[in-house]
């Protein structure tokens, strides 16, 4: 059964902007290569990286909550709701090698409706620093800088009392010296929320689209596609909640054969040994489980392992933390502040800073 097979009988919805969105989906995915990508393979990669310090400290894509952060509008738009109007969010990251990016986020409602849809904006910039140049003989050309932008518009819809749509459209761009890159991709999302049992469920179709104009002496290359499912329930009368992510759902195996050289193992023939993985072991990898420990209205903490994570970037000799991660959040009168780190490499975490504010409560 072909995707536009599943995605035409929701056409028969009513709201007009819904069908709208929906079909400019489809319009994407049949404009861009379909073939099961992950980031490696793909041009934009940094859209795939974590955006805020709760992203960062569950592990991936926080698609499957929707409460006062606003950042997760840029993983799922579908969690954007009323709650959100007059927010803001500001999120910063000190990478590696001295990479610097930024995300900010405002949404905004308009209509007094329940059902009213709400509007957000993202911004997205990842500053990879200065660099010194030169030509194949060695010759100094000067100095150049690199970078990657992103410009996002998202709307959502409340469809019932339970279940919400959302779609994103986003500007890319990025320049690498005088190599300059343009794009234009979709996200669409849904979001499912049960109160009665404190259970909810996301599932989001990310980075739809295409390469508009590709570097210099380049070929268009894929967008980094991605399929996202997560589920999170809070037990009843629980200080916790627990959410479990399902990413890369396009490919069931995207280890892409790697090997540690440090793990290799050689043959009589002294050829390496291919490292083939389990069905079990290739299922897994697409696992990233979270929990968050909610011990008042102002404060949590936040712990998560990314079985992928771990096993693509530790090494034999010692794997560390990597695909751990860990963070917490609190709020000092009218702005929440959040930080989370993420284990990569042994001895190497990414930190993220948050800020989130209701600019509604500076006006009481």
């Amino acid at each position: 059964m072909s995707l536009t097979n599943v995605v035409l009988p929701y056409l028969q919805m009513e709201n007009l902007r819904f069908k709208s969105i929906i079909c400019f989906t489809i319009l994407l995915l049949s404009m861009q290569n379909l073939r099961a990508q992950v980031a490696g393979n793909a041009v934009f990669p940094f859209l795939k990286l974590d955006p805020s310090a709760r992203s960062a400290a569950m592990g991936g894509p926080v698609i499957s909550l929707k409460d006062v952060d606003l950042s997760t509008a840029l993983m799922n738009p579908a969690v954007v709701n009323s709650a959100h109007h007059n927010n803001f969010s500001l999120n910063y990251n000190n990478y590696f090698s001295d990479i610097n990016y930024v995300h900010s986020s405002y949404a905004r409602k308009f209509g007094t409706s329940p059902k009213s849809w709400v509007y957000s904006t993202q911004i997205l910039y990842l500053d990879y620093g200065t660099f010194e140049g030169y030509d194949p003989l060695g010759n100094e050309t000067g100095d150049f800088t690199a970078n990657d932008m992103m410009i996002g518009f998202s709307a959502s819809k409340p469809i019932n009392n339970k279940l919400s749509f959302g779609g994103s459209l986003k500007f890319i761009y990025s320049t690498l010296e005088t190599y300059i890159s343009t794009g234009i991709g979709a996200d669409i999302g849904t979001y499912y929320h049960d109160s009665a049992k404190n259970l909810s469920m996301g599932f989001v179709l990310r980075n739809l689209g295409f390469q508009m104009i590709s570097y210099r002496g380049t070929e268009r290359a894929p967008l980094p596609f991605d399929i996202n499912y997560a589920i999170s329930h809070k037990p009843k009368h629980a200080p916790f909640r627990v959410s479990l992510l399902l990413h890369n759902l396009q490919k069931f195996d995207i280890s892409n054969g790697y090997t540690d050289p440090l793990n290799r193992k050689i043959d009589e023939n002294n050829q390496v040994v291919e490292n083939k993985l389990n069905i079990a072991e290739k299922s897994l990898r697409h696992l990233t489980v979270g929990t968050e420990l909610i011990l008042s209205e102002n404060f949590n903490v936040r712990l998560s392992y990314n079985h992928n994570r771990r096993q693509e970037l530790g090494t034999a000799v010692r794997k560390g933390v990597a695909g751990f991660a860990w963070g917490f959040s609190f709020k000092i009168k009218k702005i929440r502040i959040e930080y989370g780190s993420a284990g990569f490499f042994p001895g190497y975490n990414s930190n993220l800073f948050s800020v989130n504010v209701n600019l509604n409560e500076f006006y009481r």
